[in-house]
């Protein structure tokens, strides 16, 4: 009923158009989900997520945007999580 999933998020270093290095980056993401196959809850799922579980920030980039950041290749979102819940009918 109970499982768990983990994963490793990695991007190389690389150069801009510019040939501006950006340093690489690597985020941990996990999950925590019940899904009973019998009983009343059976057709339920509820999962609990983590995205960057370590809160790693993105490589500074200087973009002509402004942001600071490679947005195509990043996200400053930050540690996000999440509780989901499924029910089939």
């Amino acid at each position: 009923d109970w499982s768990a999933m983990g994963a490793v998020n990695h991007v190389a270093s690389y150069r801009d158009l510019n040939q501006t290095r950006i340093g690489s980056w690597t985020t941990f993401d996990t999950q925590i989900r019940y899904a009973p196959a019998r009983g009343p809850l059976a057709d339920t799922v509820l999962a609990f997520n983590v995205r960057n579980l370590f809160d790693r920030d993105p490589p500074l980039y200087d973009a002509p945007e402004g942001v600071g950041y490679d947005a195509a290749n990043a996200d400053v979102m930050g540690r996000h999580l999440s509780l989901q819940l499924i029910r089939r009918w």
